[in-house]
């Protein structure tokens, strides 16, 4: 089963009934397929934690307690006749309720940061740690590249992934001295 994974999009989570297991996954849109229920309610984004008592509600009954597990998960990038398998070990998150299993932020990030290594792009961390290696804010790393910090913050939070050309110009601020020389007048 394939289910699109685009980044720029809010993702609806959906509960797999594949013949007698159940399985998880992730869709920006609802997937045609008579296998998928898609779940409706979203997971709070600002329930960052893996602990059972992190915050998370259960999409599917509303429980709070959870049994997380790591997961070598296999996923389609791409679109059309050429889309890629990538690989990423995620935390999977399972209500202790109902069985539910679903992926946090951290899951999400994590196989964001699969597809930006597959595209030979900077993960959100790498780009994080160019704009603190001086020990920059957001805004002030803002003010000296010229990158918005709207568009720094959803880079670093892994929301959307940044073109070549800011990839690059990126990579070339990971040179020693080169921040510093934008910022002298």
């Amino acid at each position: 089963m394939k289910i699109d994974i685009g980044s720029d999009v809010p993702r609806l989570y959906v509960k797999l009934e594949l013949g007698s297991g159940r399985g998880w996954g992730e869709a920006s849109r609802p997937v045609q397929s008579g296998e998928v229920l898609i779940m409706e309610r979203r997971l709070n984004e600002e329930a960052a934690g893996d602990s059972q008592d992190s915050g998370f509600t259960c999409p599917d009954c509303g429980g709070h307690s959870f049994t997380t597990v790591q997961h070598n998960d296999a996923f389609e990038y791409g679109a059309g006749d050429s889309p890629v398998t990538l690989h990423a070990r995620v935390p999977v998150h399972c209500c202790d309720s109902c069985d539910f299993e679903f992926l946090g932020r951290e899951g999400r990030l994590i196989k964001h940061e699969a597809v930006c290594r597959h595209l030979g792009l900077l993960t959100p961390t790498e780009i994080r740690s160019i704009r603190d290696s001086p020990g920059m804010s957001r805004t002030a790393f803002a003010e000296v590249t010229g990158f918005g910090e709207a568009t720094l913050d959803r880079w670093e939070n892994g929301v959307v992934i940044q073109n070549q050309e800011d990839n690059h110009y990126l990579r070339l601020l990971e040179s020693p001295g080169i921040l510093r020389s934008l910022n002298d007048p």
